[in-house]
């Protein structure tokens, strides 16, 4: 049964409008709820979520494509209106600079009562690395990619959480670059990989990426001697706490250098 509050919300019509709904328009339900479920967090554009209804498609069926003319029919179904005060499973969110054309919105939303619905019905079933693919060919906000990485990391999909880290990394953004660095340490074991990672980070602006890359050092056999020195890198850089790590046996020499740094 449903609350009264999910009936004023539409629920009733929301779950009958997906249990009914053809095929490809279910599976474009889903694959918005599955959009979302992963991390992607924004309005959905139109090619994102044809491309993860056809990763969803395929998966099922191979590589047989739906007919022609699916994913305008599909549209076209869940954007109906399914009672008079406009409750529809997909949202149009109409954006006149970005929409494609005259008559094809620039992105959806999803219904929250149907992707509840969703999450509870469908939200064990496996993702094929087709949608994580088409998650991230489709995805270019960093906090969403970011979002999807976690996401990867969850179902234990790291060569997808590395790819998505990766994405985010490659527009500059500082924060995403030590993320990216950060995940490397923990999962890829590639050293050099890490500390270029970090050094990319530091060169682009972010003033706790040097201490970062000294922590890390710590756990590396033979690097003792760069542990400070990767500190000291990290105070004229900006980080006002890295002398304090550098070496709890500080001289006065270093007391010095310290208190000239933070001038």
């Amino acid at each position: 049964g449903f609350g009264f509050a999910q009936t004023l919300a539409g629920a009733p019509e929301l779950v009958r409008h997906y249990s009914t709904a053809p095929q490809t328009a279910g599976l474009l339900l889903v694959a918005a709820a599955v959009t979302r479920r992963l991390g992607h967090s924004r309005a959905l554009p139109g090619p994102l979520l044809q491309a993860v209804t056809l990763a969803l498609w395929r998966a099922d069926r191979d590589p047989l494509s739906p007919p022609d003319g699916w994913f305008d029919e599909a549209l076209n179904y869940a954007v109906r209106p399914l009672r008079a005060d406009g409750v529809r499973g997909l949202i149009s969110l109409d954006d006149p600079e970005t929409a494609d054309d005259a008559y094809r919105p620039a992105a959806y939303g999803l219904a929250n009562y149907l992707q509840q619905h969703l999450n509870r019905t469908r939200g064990a079933d496996h993702i094929p690395d087709s949608v994580w693919e088409a998650l991230r060919a489709h995805t270019a906000d960093v906090a969403d990619l970011n979002e999807l990485a976690r996401s990867a990391d969850r179902y234990g999909r790291y060569a997808h959480a590395e790819a998505f880290h990766r994405k985010a990394a490659a527009t500059g953004d500082h924060g995403a670059l030590c993320r990216l660095a950060r995940w490397l340490s923990e999962h890829a074991g590639r050293p050099v990989d890490v500390e270029s990672t970090f050094r990319h980070a530091a060169a682009v602006g972010d003033p706790w990426a040097l201490g970062d890359l000294a922590g890390w050092l710590r756990s590396r056999p033979g690097r003792e001697a760069d542990v400070e020195a990767t500190y000291r890198e990290a105070a004229v850089n900006g980080d006002p706490d890295a002398l304090r790590h550098a070496n709890p046996n500080m001289g006065r020499g270093d007391a010095y250098f310290s208190k000239q740094t933070s001038k």
